[in-house]
């Protein structure tokens, strides 16, 4: 809950930044941040909430792909990576409409990184602007604890 409060700020927060690219991060991490919490949380199949969330992922995919085609060299890049987490978390929300229902190993490497692509975001979003060498290192370290934890959760539900 404090990240889904904290990424709402921080989206909040961009909309007085000059920058379009800042926006879309900000809603993504509230999307990813969003639904990683109602992966945990869900008790039964799939809801409207499930429908909103593709959609949502959907409309975030357009906009960093307008951005791209209308930014920048180096903001376009930014824009195209984050038009691409879009893309793979919305994949996740077809394939969880489709089934109907996630389970095990699948519903928790979900919450992971969809929690853990958030947080990345946010510490990139903090880096970019203080631009500091610790910064970029906690920045890594994000990353380098999210591949760690996936990669964990792997291999301790295949040798159960």
């Amino acid at each position: 809950m404090s990240m889904l409060l904290i990424s709402v700020g921080g989206a909040s927060l961009t909309l007085f930044l000059p920058q379009n690219g800042s926006g879309l991060a900000g809603a993504l991490a509230v999307y990813l941040t969003l639904t990683s919490w109602m992966t945990i949380r869900r008790k039964s199949s799939v809801d409207y909430f499930d429908l909103l969330a593709l959609l949502t992922a959907l409309c975030i995919v357009a906009s960093a792909v307008d951005v791209g085609l209308t930014a920048s060299a180096t903001n376009a890049l930014w824009a195209f990576v984050l038009a691409g987490i879009a893309a793979v978390a919305a994949g996740g929300d077809l394939k969880l409409l489709i089934q109907g229902n996630i389970r095990g190993k699948s519903r928790l490497a979900r919450h992971l990184w969809r929690l853990g692509a958030a947080l990345l975001i946010a510490t990139g979003s903090v880096a970019t602007v203080g631009g500091s060498t610790l910064l970029f290192v906690v920045e890594l370290c994000v990353l380098v604890s999210l591949i760690f934890w996936i990669i964990h959760l792997q291999v301790s539900y295949s040798t159960r």
